[in-house]
């Protein structure tokens, strides 16, 4: 009876670690042919995103074999320069949707008729769906090879399960056991004064003491001048099997043994993933800092990742007495760590955050404008997750190629959800080439650039950041490089790589012709590669290589070259010797 009673208690346990879904177990078999073992997890931290299923290690290699994980039939295909890289989607019968992403190949057949498309419509870059009746797949059949391709950073395979009547990416360890029974680790644990923006008042940081999942603050108490307040935590997880380390699933904020926030990283849409700039203390990472997640939602996030049933997004010290907190960290397996400390406000030691002069008010969920003679920036009320006190500058270039002032749109320390239009006035004399005007946003290290649209004499685009934005005139055409060989050289190789590079701006329409015929040629950041085929024999060639930025300039060049077998010319060379 003992041993049943812990039986039930061990389900019991399991089941409320999973948020009481019932996802089937054993139905999704290993996309691969090695051990499972992760590189990352579901809900992992990104910029502008979570990550939205699991990186899967492939040893470092690439070519290594992938396996359809149900039966089903291939639903969509995705081929693009960053993102996916190359990507299948498998539509499974029991409501269910996986993904493989950065691969290398596709299987034959599946090649085949991809690549007919492409030539088809002489375009590399790819997304269409297909009939359920033309490519079905089996359990364990082989889709493709493993590889590097679109935004991936090294060798692996993304794999993600969805759920293909809401779209919703679902956190794949639902449907699988990996060996864990390490508790999460946490390194930080944040206090926020919510008397004011999150975007104003600086955290402080509680230094906390503690290992194997029990942590204290080296402080008994902590004494704060913030009758209203919430916290944010940095943590990361690991499990038994891989040396990586992960992001959390869920975190939970108790305040006198009441259950006051928490969120679980259980499934959301790409759609909603943006609003992770919502849940990360963004000012202090994007100034170098680490990944802070608050634990509680700001005022105008509508991601569902919080608890619902839970009103409460600040806490309020209505008193000066202490109070008990407990911050609980867990992974989807359940293994918990806990953060306890006592916390107690005192009116003395508040903070007076009113430094900031000449600000625009912007209140969260609330539509708001910038409008001045050059400029008009019109913000939707979803653009900001909490209150900005926005501010607004204008500064003149000496740079002969800045076509306008220079209008600082706040800074790029305060993220926005929806991109906003901003119409800027160039300078007089520059308006006549306007054709050759791009708009330009400069935010930290990061450049947004876009060709406007042109209305009574102001260029208007749409923008997704807040930083500097300006008008620039651009005349230089791009730069087309060779790589691994010149004019008039033997390739035995069996690709041919070109580099392309624009001064300001994105490559609009890159075309390769060899012998006057369109060829196809993949992306890899900078990097066009043509993958000799059946369309280059052995013997003399020309290539003809047409690069156009977003204003319309081009750069062309030609190269002959003779494509040799790399015996022959390794023959000649003993011949000569």
């Amino acid at each position: 009876m003992v041993k049943q009673a812990f039986l039930f208690f061990f389900l019991l346990m399991i089941i409320k670690s999973r948020g009481q879904h019932n996802y089937p177990k054993n139905y999704f078999g290993n996309p691969l042919g090695i051990p499972m073992q992760l590189s990352a997890n579901f809900g992992e931290l990104r910029t502008n995103h979570f990550h939205m299923g699991l990186d899967l290690r492939t040893n470092q290699k690439e070519n290594l074999k992938v396996y359809a994980a149900a039966d089903g039939y291939i639903s969509k295909i995705k081929i693009e320069q960053y993102g996916y890289g190359q990507a299948i989607y498998i539509t499974h019968p029991n409501g269910y949707v996986t993904l493989y992403a950065h691969l290398n190949r596709f299987y034959d057949t599946l090649s085949n008729f991809i690549k007919a498309k492409q030539y088809a419509e002489k375009q590399w870059e790819q997304e269409f769906e297909l009939q359920p009746n033309q490519f079905t797949v089996s359990k364990g059949q082989q889709i493709g090879l493993s590889g590097n391709t679109g935004g991936s950073q090294g060798p692996h395979l993304h794999f993600e399960i969805r759920d293909a009547k809401t779209g919703n990416n679902l956190n794949p360890l639902f449907f699988y056991n990996i060996k864990d029974n390490i508790k999460p680790v946490v390194s930080g644990v944040y206090l926020y004064n919510r008397n004011y923006s999150t975007y104003t008042a600086t955290p402080k940081r509680l230094n906390i003491k503690g290992s194997k999942g029990f942590y204290t603050t080296k402080d008994s108490v902590i004494i704060t001048g913030a009758n209203k307040l919430s916290f944010g935590i940095t943590a990361t997880d690991k499990d038994n099997v891989s040396p990586f380390s992960y992001g959390i699933y869920s975190a939970v904020v108790v305040v006198d043994s009441v259950k006051q926030f928490e969120f679980k990283l259980n499934d959301f849409s790409y759609d909603q993933s943006k609003a992770i700039n919502a849940c990360i203390d963004y000012t202090k990472k994007y100034k170098g800092g680490p990944y802070v997640q608050h634990v509680s939602r700001l005022p105008n996030n509508n991601l569902l990742i919080f608890n619902k049933d839970l009103s409460n997004d600040i806490i309020e010290l209505k008193d000066t007495l202490p109070h008990t907190v407990s911050i609980l960290v867990m992974d989807i397996y359940g293994n918990e760590s806990k953060v306890n400390f006592i916390v107690k406000y005192d009116a003395v030691l508040e903070d007076n955050m009113m430094g900031i002069q000449n600000y625009l008010p912007f209140k969260a969920a609330v539509e708001h404008d910038v409008i001045q003679d050059d400029i008009q920036a019109q913000f939707s009320m979803n653009a900001f997750y909490d209150d900005v006190d926005f501010v607004y500058g204008k500064t003149e270039s000496n740079s002969p190629l800045i076509a306008s002032p220079v209008h600082q749109l706040h800074n790029y320390l305060v993220p926005v959800h929806d991109s906003f239009f901003v119409s800027i006035k160039p300078n007089a004399g520059h308006l006549a080439k306007k054709e050759k005007i791009i708009m330009q946003l400069a935010a930290g290290n990061r450049t947004e650039t876009l060709k406007p649209l042109w209305n009574n004499g102001f260029a208007t685009g749409k923008l997704s950041r807040l930083g500097k934005a300006y008008l620039l005139v651009d005349e230089a055409a791009p730069v087309i490089s060779p790589v691994g060989f010149t004019n008039n050289s033997t390739i035995t190789s069996n690709k041919i790589v070109v580099k392309v590079t624009d001064n300001s701006e994105e490559i609009k329409i890159f075309t390769a012709l060899l012998d006057s015929s369109w060829i196809m040629c993949s992306r890899k950041d900078d990097y066009y590669i043509y993958e000799i085929d059946e369309r280059c024999t052995l013997g003399k060639h020309e290539l003809i290589i047409i690069a156009e930025d977003l204003v319309g300039n081009i750069t062309e060049r030609s190269y002959t070259f003779t494509k040799a077998n790399k015996k022959s010319v390794q023959t000649k060379k003993r011949r000569r010797r």
